[in-house]
């Protein structure tokens, strides 16, 4: 080759060299997208933490929140254990151990409450996103995503009659925090210690009394879908006032359980056709002795305040003997017993304690509640003596509820 060709390709081989290949453009593009794609994600990553950051500084903390004493029913027996009458405010409850609540009644109200419950953290994300979708597509609020935890936090630290996105927010909050704390049957367990099933039944165990007048543990499957059917709407369903409704609600928890494989189908076929089996009235509204028990109540109220008795869960033990407090009646009875004879009073005093084993305040509670034995005018000497009315008190913890026990 002449010299002129050799220099044509020295030139050639010069220029390929300065120039960057294909490959080459290829992978410098690549290289700096990658450097630009980390620079933005570095950035929008601290924009994210410092968001995330200032929202759960302003998330509620379940440490911050106030212990919760929930009211409690209080007791008043006779000296023989047999109940006089039962003692409460609005909230009428009985804290239970969960060893006392049927798994039957669990079961059913996870069933039509909270299906995934022992799948989630606190929060049902799927059950969110269909109720968002529904209530759009109504333009109105038709269904609720509130877990079994939510409500439980909601109904212990917040107001839920509030319905602002904040509130729900909050409650959220709350429950990715309880779920930390305690396990899914201690959550369960709360939660059926705490939820209104109408008729002033809070709890479990008042629901049962109220509705059956039963211990939770003899709960049907019928019975305890009766009950876990209420906790939506108290009042649409309350089966004394709205058996159809009930029932129908009652179908509903059942056809749940079946589509989620707590019951099978015979035990669906049977408790669908179970009647409905309510005691004729509650068993809280049934007063033995009513002299009595008018007595002891002021007497409390005077000693520890209204709400300690009528929220506090006390268990009292009097002095009353059923056996003579009959037989005070038919003194009574038997000797006024013509028309106009006057209104009689009897209180029996047992002299080696000096402890009231009877008392009959009038002939009748109802025509009249004014106590002669214990607001009349006692002759002077009298062996009646409010103070000697109970035994000396004896403090102790009432098994299964927080809530401390007074006997006395």
């Amino acid at each position: 080759m002449g010299n002129n060709t050799w220099k044509r390709l020295r030139d050639r081989r010069s220029k390929a060299k300065r120039r960057p290949t294909g490959r080459g453009l290829i992978l410098a593009v690549v290289f700096l997208a990658f450097v630009l794609a980390v620079g933005a994600f570095a950035t929008v990553g601290l924009i994210g933490a410092s968001v995330i950051s200032s929202v759960n500084a302003a998330a509620p903390k379940l440490a911050d929140q106030k212990t919760v004493a929930l009211a409690e029913t209080s007791r008043i027996y006779a000296a023989d254990g047999t109940l006089l009458a039962y003692l409460h405010g609005v909230e009428n409850r009985t804290i239970i151990g969960g060893d006392r609540i049927p798994t039957v009644m669990k079961d059913a109200i996870v069933a039509i409450e909270d299906h995934r419950f022992y799948e989630h953290k606190g929060v049902d994300y799927e059950a969110m996103v269909r109720a968002l979708v529904r209530n759009l597509e109504a333009e109105r609020v038709v269904e609720g995503f509130s877990s079994i935890t939510q409500q439980l936090v909601g109904n212990l630290y917040l107001d839920r009659s509030d319905i602002s996105v904040e509130r729900k927010i909050d409650e959220m909050f709350l429950a990715w925090q309880l779920e930390e704390k305690m396990s899914k049957d201690e959550i369960l367990d709360q939660y059926l210690n705490t939820v209104y099933f109408g008729s002033n039944a809070y709890g479990i165990e008042a629901a049962a009394r109220t509705y059956f007048d039963k211990d939770p543990a003899g709960l049907t499957l019928a019975e305890a879908a009766l009950l876990a059917g209420l906790v939506q709407a108290p009042s649409v369903y309350d089966p004394r006032l709205n058996a159809p409704a009930a029932l129908t609600r009652r179908g509903e928890v059942l056809n749940d359980m079946l589509k989620y494989d707590f019951i099978d189908q015979a035990q669906y076929d049977k408790a669908i056709d179970e009647p409905l089996r309510l005691s004729k009235s509650s068993p809280f509204v049934a007063v033995q002795e009513p002299y009595v028990v008018a007595f002891v109540r002021q007497q409390l109220i005077d000693m520890f305040g209204r709400d300690t008795v009528f929220k506090g869960g006390l268990t009292v033990e009097t002095t009353i003997n059923p056996n003579y407090q009959r037989l005070a009646q038919e003194a009574i009875a038997t000797t006024l017993d013509r028309e106009g004879d006057p209104s009689a009073a009897l209180v029996a005093v047992e002299a080696s304690t000096g402890y009231i084993v009877a008392m009959v305040g009038g002939t009748d509670y109802d025509v009249s509640k004014f106590n002669l034995a214990a607001q009349g005018k006692p002759q002077p000497g009298s062996a009646s003596r409010p103070s000697a009315s109970w035994r000396p008190w004896r403090w102790g913890s009432t098994p299964g509820t927080r809530s401390i026990r007074r006997s006395c």
